[in-house]
C-alpha cells in the first residue's frame, strides 16, 4: 500500500547535477527529517519504551475466586530506544552525505 506510492515518489525527484550545485541535497535533506519525525512518532505511538525493543509484554491479572495474582505474557510489539536510535544515526549519516560537496571534472581541450 505504502510501497507503491513511496516508489514512485522517489523515482519522481529529480537527481540531477546543475551548475550551481546538486538538486539532490535538498531532497537527501528532506528524506532525513521525515525519517527522524516518523520514527519519532511511530516510536511515541507504539508505546515510546525507554528500554531495548520488546516483542511480549507481561501484564498482571488476579484470580477472582483465589485472589492470587499471575503473570499473563501477551504478544506485543513494542519499540525500544534502539530502534529510535538506529533510526536517527541512518537519518543524521544522509543528513551528513547531503553536505558532501562534489566538485565537477574540469574538461581540457586541446587543439
Amino acid at each position: 500500500m505504502l510501497g507503491p506510492l513511496l516508489y514512485s515518489f522517489v523515482w519522481s525527484l529529480d537527481f540531477s547535477f546543475s551548475r550551481s550545485g546538486c538538486q539532490m541535497r535538498p531532497t537527501l535533506r528532506i528524506i532525513a527529517l521525515c525519517i527522524a519525525a516518523i520514527s519519532l512518532a511511530g516510536w511515541a505511538a507504539l508505546g515510546a519504551n525507554r528500554g531495548w525493543t520488546k516483542t511480549t509484554v507481561d501484564h498482571k491479572h488476579v484470580d477472582t475466586v483465589t485472589g492470587i495474582e499471575y503473570p499473563i505474557r501477551e504478544n506485543r510489539f513494542v519499540p525500544g530506544i534502539d530502534l529510535l536510535a538506529l533510526s536517527w544515526i541512518s537519518a543524521a549519516a544522509m543528513f551528513g552525505g547531503s553536505l558532501i560537496r562534489f566538485q565537477p571534472k574540469q574538461q581540457t581541450t586541446t587543439s
